[in-house]
């Protein structure tokens, strides 16, 4: 089973529903106890509100060392569990150098 990275906290309540849909997807797939193999790195919210909307360069800033963090648990795919920092992570993704796909939630449901 490959192990899928949340970048989660921003909020947390929508971590929570990733980390649920998740889940429940394994164990109907799989039956039994099984269960996902999730890293979840989840953000203080309070540092992202208080740059957002005021200081790009620092959000952008935060979602990187954030993003370098779990890049560095060395997990198969990595999925941010927030739709609004995306804009961000255009901002920076061609600075992290890594294998390691990145699926954006809007892509997904697009």
């Amino acid at each position: 089973m490959k192990t899928i990275g949340l970048l989660g906290g921003v909020s947390w309540s929508s971590t929570i529903i990733y980390y649920k849909i998740l889940n429940e997807l394994v164990q109907e797939r799989l039956g039994g106890q099984h269960s996902a193999k999730i890293l979840l790195k989840s953000i203080d919210y309070h540092e992202i509100q208080s740059a957002y909307g005021k200081d790009h360069d620092r959000v952008a800033a935060l979602l990187e060392e954030e993003l370098r963090g779990l890049i560095a648990l060395k997990p198969d795919c990595i999925l941010i569990c927030c739709n609004t920092l995306h804009k961000y992570y255009d901002m920076i993704k061609e600075r992290l150098v890594t294998n390691i796909p990145v699926f954006h939630a809007l892509d997904l449901v697009v």
